[in-house]
């Protein structure tokens, strides 16, 4: 789970050089977890969401729709142990294009 969030800090880090504001969705899917607990799950969409949104990437000030749309599915395929899990995560954005409606 750390792996995770870490992975996620350092992917955003990285990006504040061409930074823009952002607008995410966030996903958690479950489907072949049984013993795990649900609301680790649904802690980890809410915080992941909350960081990528309320976090301010620059200094500009960015209209809502000038925002870029992220859309983050976190599939977790498989537990490995009680607090580590195997995952597949897919990334899609929709950036705007300057200057257009």
């Amino acid at each position: 789970m750390n792996k995770i969030i870490g992975f996620f800090v350092l992917l955003m880090t990285c990006q504040t050089i061409w930074a823009q504001e952002v607008i995410a969705t966030v996903t958690v899917n479950t489907p072949k977890l049984q013993k795990a607990n649900p609301s680790l799950f649904s802690d980890l969409e809410s915080n992941i969401r909350g960081y990528l949104n309320e976090r301010a990437w620059t200094d500009d000030l960015y209209e809502p729709s000038e925002r870029i749309e992220v859309t983050l599915t976190l599939n977790i395929v498989e537990e490995i142990t009680a607090n580590s899990f195997k995952a597949e995560l897919q990334i899609q954005a929709i950036r705007p294009v300057y200057n257009t409606s």
